[in-house]
């Protein structure tokens, strides 16, 4: 259909948990892009570290290439999952800002060095155009779970973050029109003073086929380069089913059911990755058929990429009532899902779960303290149903 479809990140694997030593990484990737910022008064943000291993890891400090930029932690700290790394870029003059950090691990890795680019622009002789998402919840340009031949979407708002007006003269969608389709606030050019609330342009997303889509939302305005051209990536994941997250981090179980047909869920938040496993426990029409033999050959396990997930296991129970009650058979896999990116972008990867039978029954399991983990979608596939041949 033209997209690229799921990306398996070829992370899964068989067997129980693994160690590793302690490795320092840095989300998002470098080079990291802080947009445009005001040249008058300090920007405050924060890099995520990520220990990819098992173990604490001991920042000592951060050294910067330009004195324009600093950090307002206290060291040494320490961590074992994930910490925040809070910097600041105080600019010294407007123009184009560029620093190599270098993060003092006194692990087994000794430093980490991570580029960040920044435009300053003075606010009291030109506009500053900034970018915000409608949700909050979501990365600017990210669209939610959509399920397929269906349409969702989200908006993109532009606002000034200066002190001088400037002009929205033109907005399109300039990548993956296909599935992606921007319908303007109002009509162009629209003026943004400073203070005024964002201007938001609704994007309508319909997936014609099962995976993940990427476009591009491209602004202009009458700002000066790099201001007069604002990108904005677009990304939408396709299920087929139900756009809900199953298995979302820390906090969220989806409960399933059925009644007349359709499928019902209950949204709880009741679980805490670090201190219990978190289960989810499945069993529809497709599943449970006595007398009707199947034979399931794998999962495709659709996921939201936030971290790494070490440990996440798939039971599967099959029964044949029909041969007697003591007819079973339980096979179990886990795999990791996920990198140490945190990207946010929509994954999938498969298991391998072969077994026949008449009944089955499946239960997901994030194994407690094992890291974060948001699956969007899980696809059974079945072998085809053939006729059967005696003694052949």
């Amino acid at each position: 259909m033209g997209n690229a479809g799921p990306v398996p990140d070829g992370g899964g694997r068989g067997g129980g948990g693994f160690d590793s030593d302690p490795t320092l990484t840095v989300s998002p990737p470098s080079p990291y892009n802080l947009g445009n910022v005001s040249s008058a008064v300090a920007t405050s943000f924060a890099l995520t570290l990520k220990n990819s291993g098992r173990g604490s890891i001991q920042v000592s400090g951060v050294n910067f290439s330009s004195g324009e930029w600093s950090s307002t932690d206290v060291f040494p700290f320490s961590y074992t999952t994930t910490h925040a790394l809070n910097l600041k870029l105080t600019p010294a003059s407007p123009g184009a800002k560029t620093v190599v950090i270098t993060i003092n691990n006194d692990g087994t890795i000794t430093q980490v060095k991570y580029t960040i680019n920044a435009n300053a622009v003075d606010p009291a002789t030109s506009g500053i155009a900034h970018v915000v998402p409608l949700d909050p919840t979501l990365p600017v340009g990210q669209m939610p779970t959509t399920k397929v031949d269906t349409t969702g979407g989200t908006s993109v708002g532009v606002e000034n973050k200066g002190a001088a007006p400037f002009n929205i003269t033109a907005a399109a969608i300039n990548v993956g029109g296909t599935w992606f389709v921007l319908t303007p606030a109002g009509a162009l050019p629209v003026t943004k003073n400073f203070g005024d609330p964002p201007t938001f342009f609704p994007i309508a997303f319909t997936p014609d086929d099962l995976g993940v889509f990427s476009g591009n939302l491209r602004f202009t305005t009458n700002l000066l380069a790099p201001q007069n051209v604002i990108d904005v990536p677009l990304s939408g994941l396709s299920v087929p089913f139900f756009a809900v997250s199953i298995l979302d981090n820390a906090n969220r179980v989806i409960l399933l059911a059925f009644e007349g047909g359709e499928i019902k869920f209950i949204v709880t938040n009741v679980y805490d990755y670090q201190d219990v496993d978190s289960v989810l426990e499945f069993n529809g029409t497709l599943w449970n058929s006595p007398g009707s033999e199947k034979t399931i050959e794998r999962l495709q396990v659709f996921y939201e990429n936030i971290g790494v997930c070490e440990e996440l296991k798939f039971d599967l129970t099959v029964l044949r009532p029909s041969m007697g009650d003591d007819h079973f058979d339980v096979v179990t896999k886990t795999i990791e899902i996920g990198t140490v990116l945190a990207d946010s972008s929509d994954r999938s990867t498969y298991v391998d779960l072969t077994a026949t039978g008449e009944i089955m029954f499946l239960t997901i399991t994030r194994v407690k303290g094992t890291g974060p983990c948001a699956l969007t979608a899980i696809i059974p596939h079945f072998a085809d149903r053939g006729e059967k041949v005696e003694n052949v």
